[in-house]
């Protein structure tokens, strides 16, 4: 009895460590597909460092596979205050707003992305004002303040990515001195946002000639560029919600009722700028607000095993190839047929562009 439990024991052991050694084999083989499509993704690693009040993500030359795989998992950088890339010219750089108020980061995977590629991006440290309430629609009067707030707002933070402009010059002309004297190119400076933030890229835009051109990434307009536009090229991305009916604009819902005339005002508005000023405007089909900040770590995860881009994924594929391939256009003179209509990997994205008038330019 004893010698057959020992045997029974034994066998028991073996099976055990099979199942160990497969699982172990398993995950070592999971960990080996995840590293090979981190580094098949190529483009500089993203590093970050503070300096002269801004967050900085910039090109750094390599990182470690593991590094590379856990960036993509959780969109935090590979590395902190690394060398910047060696390049045969300074990088251009792009400044980043987020959401109302407009001190959120909402879009790490585009900000990573655009590194890779070859960008710096830069976003202030400190924000102006205090905490603001969310923005209202649950009565007029709370509407007609959500508009105020806004616009002045708006104005605000414009002031503040002016002055972000001005240290990115001092930074690139070494003042304080670090690393990035000499390596920011302050001649190709552009500046991109979500929601409230693509607001604040349009006024800082419109106040700040020395940006070069602006992204908005499904945001309304306020302040000063809702009225008069950006004179500089100008691209919006945005969902494809339809254009608020009379149902729409008599609902008694207030939030629908007022957020429909936002929308009606905004897009007249927009429309009017862009037969003056010229732009893009691309609306993507299927999508809702929401779709274009970061998406899950689940969704990631899915297209790094192989499975395919679920829609998350494949929204944020396309916005990443528009915003790139209008930063490239206007800031590194690299044409794309993206932006001249031909957008046959993307037939759910819908290209509108204007010249605008000769008036119309600054």
């Amino acid at each position: 009895m004893g010698i057959a439990w020992a045997a029974t024991i034994s066998k028991q052991s073996r099976v055990l460590t099979t199942l160990v050694v497969a699982v172990l084999a398993g995950c070592a083989l999971l960990v080996w597909r995840l590293v090979s499509r981190a580094d098949e993704a190529g483009g500089y690693a993203v590093c970050q460092s503070q300096a002269a009040g801004l967050r900085l993500w910039y090109p750094a030359a390599s990182a470690a596979p593991l590094a590379q795989l856990a960036s993509r998992l959780t969109l935090q950088p590979e590395c902190a205050d690394a060398a910047i890339a060696a390049h045969p010219q300074p990088f251009p750089v792009l400044l980043y707003f987020g959401g109302w108020p407009g001190v959120e980061v909402n879009n790490l995977e585009l900000i990573n992305s655009l590194v890779r590629a070859g960008f710096v991006v830069a976003t202030p440290l400190e924000f102006p004002g205090g905490p603001e309430a969310p923005m209202s629609f649950a009565s007029e009067s709370a509407y007609r303040d959500t508009l105020s707030r806004a616009d002045a707002r708006v104005r605000l933070m414009g002031v503040a990515a002016r002055s972000a402009v001005d240290r990115l010059v001092a930074l690139a002309n070494g003042e304080p001195h670090t690393q990035f004297a000499g390596r920011l190119d302050s001649g190709r400076i552009g500046i991109w946002g979500y929601s409230f933030g693509g607001a604040i890229a349009a006024q800082a835009a419109w106040l700040d000639p020395r940006i070069r051109s602006a992204v908005n990434i499904d945001g309304w307009s306020f302040g000063d560029a809702a009225i008069h536009g950006v004179h500089q090229p100008y691209l919006i991305v945005s969902d494809d919600s339809p254009a608020p009916g009379p149902a729409d604009l008599a609902s008694s819902d207030p939030v629908r009722r007022y957020t429909s005339m936002l929308t009606r005002d905004d897009v007249a508005r927009l429309l009017h700028n862009f037969s003056v000023n010229g732009g893009y405007f691309v609306t993507v089909a299927g999508t809702e607000h929401a779709d274009f900040y970061d998406r899950s770590r689940r969704s990631r995860l899915r297209e790094m095993l192989g499975a395919g881009r679920d829609r998350a994924g494949r929204v944020q594929e396309l916005l990443r190839a528009y915003v790139l391939a209008f930063f490239r256009n206007t800031l590194e003179g690299v044409r794309s047929p993206l932006l001249e209509g031909s957008a046959e990997e993307f037939p759910e994205a819908r290209l509108q562009r204007w010249e605008g008038t000769l008036d119309g330019k600054r």
